[in-house]
């Protein structure tokens, strides 16, 4: 049985839901919520993302396939994938 969802959990799930629901990519809140679970450190790109909505084009995309490529679980490589699309489109 999985644990209750914390709070940020919780609002990625919504933020997620509501994207696919009306079709479009998630929100900036939704897109930092998501890096702020899965960055590496303060010196990466996903953590400045979480931090100040910053993204470095040069290392989002790199953090973003190393990250994808080692992550067994399906539910958070969809979220990786969620935080690339916003990243491209943004």
């Amino acid at each position: 049985m999985r644990p209750e969802p914390t709070p940020d959990e919780r609002a990625i799930l919504l933020g997620v839901a509501a994207a696919e629901a009306e079709k479009r990519d998630i929100d900036d809140a939704t897109a930092r919520r998501i890096a702020s679970q899965l960055h590496g450190g303060q010196a990466t790109a996903l953590y400045a993302l979480a931090s100040s909505g910053t993204i470095d084009e040069q290392q989002i995309y790199r953090e973003l396939a190393a990250k994808f490529e080692q992550q067994p679980d399906p539910e958070l490589r969809e979220l990786l994938n969620w935080v690339g699309a916003h990243c491209i489109r943004r």
